[in-house]
């Protein structure tokens, strides 16, 4: 694929990824039990690289709705009694932006829901978790649409978060009244990737179909109680718009064992060429007289270690981990005597205190093999997806 459809396809693959995986360890009855309406309205803040030069880039008004639509859960649902038997379904959403830099955002996201009732009355506090795919209706381009560099894919990862206060009335009625957070971003496939972050309040309507069910039995994880991990991954990365793409690995060696029925917990190492090198030689620039001299393969490596947390759904697992260099090539550059004043910012920003972390999905097939999908960050700020194979001990 070329052109503006490079990113969707590269997406259209993920998706289908996760969707598999999902597949093979969830299952869901496709029957409504309650749906709600909401609307909202916010702000956005406009995003730019050369943003320090600026003291105010401005902000886009929107307006927005989403639907939601609880679907019936099999118990193969082997998680759900340990966050209290949440509601599950589908999330249909829109916004509408006042500038068409953004222009609009339509998603399908995936979502768990509950509510608490308060001192037994009608008035009940809930949270909500979603997850899923967005499509931006226009990107950021150099020639046509250069005045905000907040996504530049079309098809982005999204996250929605939703907490607030309800009250029950009319029997099956709900009226909502909260605060929610969608953040949509394309996980460093392309650049530049600000990200958009929609914080607004909300006002919604819900109807209860059906009745709620009984909490649904446990049942027993048929995974080991403890493993050790060998994984290795490889994705893109492009470290700044307009720059090519690098192709970056790591080799990581795991220890987890599980804690309860749902939650995996455990300590890893990894070694990972993550494009130092080619930082390294374009923003480093030799002075006069000298003669540049690349990073060698070792000594573009970075070694880390780091904490490993997955929530298992069944062999599927959402894995989070937070680590820290221990070795890495920066640390050496930071002693080079002419080092440039653009290159010791550029490392203050992508690499303050040496933290990283990755977020994503595992999956254990039962002959040991593992399947996984991740997103590198360094302290929080993506880089880059990567695809991984392993095997479990």
């Amino acid at each position: 694929m070329t052109g503006k459809f490079r990113g969707v396809g590269r997406w259209l693959w993920l998706s289908l990824v996760i969707l598999c995986g999902t597949g093979l360890s969830l299952r869901a009855q496709l029957q409504p039990t309650f749906g709600n309406f909401s609307v909202g309205r916010g702000e956005v803040l406009k995003h730019s690289d050369n943003q320090n030069n600026y003291t105010d880039l401005g902000t886009i008004s929107y307006q927005s709705f989403t639907l939601d639509a609880g679907l019936e859960a099999s118990s193969v649902f082997t998680w759900a009694d340990a966050f209290d038997n949440p509601k599950t379904g589908l999330t249909f959403l829109g916004s509408r932006f006042s500038d068409p830099s953004i222009d609009y955002v339509l998603g399908l996201l995936v979502f768990i829901s509950k509510e608490y009732a308060l001192f037994n009355s009608p008035v009940f506090w809930y949270y909500h978790v979603g997850y899923g795919l967005t499509y931006t209706g226009n990107t950021f381009n150099q020639e046509t649409n250069y005045s905000n560099e907040t996504v530049s894919t079309r098809v982005n990862a999204s996250t929605n978060l939703r907490t607030g206060l309800g009250i029950r009335f009319a029997e099956n009625w709900r009226l909502r009244l909260g605060g929610s957070l969608l953040h949509s971003s394309n996980v460093g496939v392309r650049k530049p990737n600000f990200g958009i972050n929609q914080y607004e309040l909300m006002l919604g309507l819900g109807y209860q179909f059906r009745a709620d069910k009984p909490p649904l039995e446990p049942k027993e994880s048929t995974l080991p109680e403890q493993e050790f991990l060998l994984m290795g991954h490889i994705g893109p990365r492009q470290v700044a718009y307009e720059d090519p793409y690098l192709a970056v690995y790591d080799i990581d060696v795991e220890y987890n064992r599980m804690i309860n029925r749902v939650i995996r917990l455990g300590l890893g190492m990894t070694l990972m060429e993550d494009g130092i090198a080619y930082e390294h030689k374009k923003y480093l620039e030799p002075v006069e007289g000298e003669v540049y001299e690349s990073l060698g393969f070792f000594e573009a490596l970075t070694f880390g270690t780091h904490l490993n947390l997955e929530l298992a759904f069944n062999r599927l697992s959402l894995v989070g981990q937070v680590g820290y260099y221990w070795k890495h090539p920066h640390r050496d550059i930071r002693q080079e005597p002419n080092l440039p004043v653009d290159y010791s910012e550029y490392m203050d920003y992508h690499n303050e205190h040496y933290i990283y972390n990755r977020i994503g999905y595992r999956y254990r097939h039962k002959s040991g093999l593992v399947i996984s999908l991740i997103g590198k960050t360094q302290l929080f700020k993506i880089q880059y997806t990567s695809l991984g194979l392993g095997y479990s001990f």
